[in-house]
């Protein structure tokens, strides 16, 4: 209670008044001041404990109840600089997933031969849970090749989910190894009797994998995972022909006859 006695004593050196006058003129009534210091020294009557009580209860809540000097107004520009101050980011934060030296091709295959682990890549852990991610079912890999232009460029960066899925969609793009045992990035359209391997760039055709060969043969097309977040990287030094930026549509097969259901020509590659 000392505080507001001391800060109402500190206000009326400045103003060079006394109590009794500042009352008078503030009120009507010279004893106001004297009444309010009394009532916080002594404490009587209900008004009093009214007082002290909504005191304790703004330092319980860490409430801030002022009575001093004016202070300040921030300007418009210092309230939206302190609104758009970020917040402070720990490691503890983010989340490291393995990244490996491996380039998906977007292309004509690669192969995984030079899988060497680099430097992990840092997500932040509140984005993967939104994404219903495991940072252990994950993997960072490269992206080669521009048959997936303009969704994935040559260069980029992408993130598989690397769990299991009963569902294959046509929206998705997979990391996978081909029958050929080369590794690629399509998108996958399954029809009775094989799947059809999608690009995005409409100057590549769909490529068509049949169940009875890949039986016959016994290679599959085994699923790595599903692409799930990708960087773009700027200032890559694949230049494709002009026609390859321009945005191209997804190719699809005229398989509406067909009864599409799943196929074991297809699997998920154990984690």
């Amino acid at each position: 209670m000392e505080y507001i006695s001391k800060a109402i004593e500190e206000a009326l050196s400045r103003r060079g008044m006394s109590a009794a006058a500042a009352s008078k003129e503030a009120v009507g009534n010279p004893s106001a001041i004297k009444n309010i210091q009394l009532l916080l020294e002594r404490g009587p009557g209900e008004r009093a404990t009214a007082l002290h009580n909504l005191i304790a209860i703004a330092e319980f809540l860490q409430l801030e109840l002022y009575l001093g000097p004016p202070r300040p107004i921030p300007s418009s520009h210092e309230r939206i600089a302190a609104l758009a101050k970020p917040p402070e980011v720990t490691l503890e934060d983010f989340e490291l997933i393995n990244r490996f030296d491996v380039k998906l091709s977007a292309g004509d295959g690669s192969s995984g031969d030079n899988s060497k682990p680099l430097s992990p890549v840092a997500f932040r852990r509140d984005w993967l849970r939104e994404m219903y991610l495991s940072a252990k079912d994950c993997v960072v890999v490269g992206v080669s090749g521009d048959s997936m232009l303009p969704t994935l460029h040559d260069g980029d960066l992408v993130l598989l989910d690397r769990r299991p899925r009963q569902d294959i969609k046509l929206e998705d793009c997979y990391g996978l190894i081909d029958s050929d045992g080369q590794l690629r990035v399509k998108r996958i359209d399954i029809f009775n009797g094989g799947i059809a391997l999608l690009s995005d760039n409409s100057l590549y055709r769909p490529e068509l994998r049949y169940e009875q060969d890949m039986h016959e043969s016994q290679s599959f097309v085994k699923l790595v995972g599903r692409v799930v977040w990708s960087s773009h990287k700027h200032g890559s030094n694949f230049r494709g022909p002009a026609t390859q930026q321009k945005k191209a549509s997804v190719q699809t097969l005229n398989t509406e006859h067909l009864n599409k259901k799943h196929q074991p020509c297809v699997n998920w590659l154990p984690i």
